[in-house]
């Protein structure tokens, strides 16, 4: 299954990349509706780096919902893509790239999301859930520039 999605954003595109690379930020445009925290008492890095982590994933902080492994294949800062391969308790097959364009203005940012997944007997009914999420963190992401906490 794949769902692809794009947004235009107010912000300069290097700076969206370099926040694509944190996992702090991650854990913004994700939070409240989901929460990850690494397991083993780990710290997460200030970026990302072509490593596993393996996470507690959690609904509304609250509710476990198992573990998600994300193993970053790529960070392209060139070309300011960045690709993973993820599974997990909740979905099996997970692979996902994030990128960043500059908009036709230039002054902000095209990101686009695809993820191509599969979850058994399950693809159908996660896909509902997965694409709903993704819906929320592009939504997230826009109130969390405009509100300058992630400029």
């Amino acid at each position: 299954m794949i769902i692809s999605m794009k947004s235009n954003l107010p912000i300069s595109p290097d700076v969206l990349w370099n926040h694509l690379k944190s996992p702090l930020t991650f854990q913004k445009v994700a939070s409240p509706l989901m929460g990850f925290k690494p397991l083993g008492g780990d710290r997460l890095p200030e970026q990302w780096s072509t490593r596993a982590y393996p996470l507690r994933m959690d609904l509304f902080k609250l509710i476990p919902l198992g573990s998600h492994t994300i193993s970053f294949l790529s960070i392209d800062d060139r070309s300011r893509v960045l690709s993973t391969d993820e599974s997990g308790t909740i979905i099996k097959t997970w692979r996902h790239t994030m990128a960043v364009h500059a908009g036709s203005s230039g002054t902000t940012a095209v990101f686009q999301d695809e993820l191509h997944f599969s979850n058994g007997l399950l693809t159908w009914p996660t896909y509902i859930g997965v694409y709903l999420f993704f819906v929320y963190r592009h939504a997230r992401m826009r109130q969390l520039i405009r509100s300058g906490r992630l400029n």
